[in-house]
């Protein structure tokens, strides 16, 4: 079984998924398939958005990442910070105070400034 790879970024860890059984940095099994998981719990909310522009700036077109945030207003100022990216919301939900967003990161579709957003 091979496990994902962690990056770390400004103190937020980033867990890039390999295949088998997905992990977050803290080893919890994620059910979801995602190709990064970034763990924004307990963060505050500027380094928490800093941290997401930059993951999700650096992947891959077509890419899915998983965002797991601990509370609402992280959650609000993070589809704020989405309005820059095109991107598709595959899944947003809350289980035991924990927001879970899943993305597919778009190519940006600008033909006269115009991006897609959902």
């Amino acid at each position: 079984m091979r496990f994902p790879t962690v990056k770390n970024l400004i103190g937020i860890r980033i867990a890039l998924v390999n295949g088998g059984e997905r992990l977050t940095p803290r080893g919890n099994p994620l059910k979801a398939h995602a190709d990064a998981i970034l763990d924004l719990r307990g963060s505050i909310i500027p380094v928490a958005m800093l941290e997401f522009t930059k993951a999700f700036g650096e992947m891959k077109v077509g890419g899915i990442m998983e965002v797991l945030v601990g509370d609402r207003e992280t959650k609000i100022n993070l589809f704020k910070v989405l309005r820059a990216y095109p991107y598709e919301l595959l899944d947003l939900n809350e289980n035991n105070s924990v927001y879970r967003v899943r993305l597919r990161k778009e190519q940006d579709k600008r033909a006269g400034d115009t991006r897609s957003r959902h």
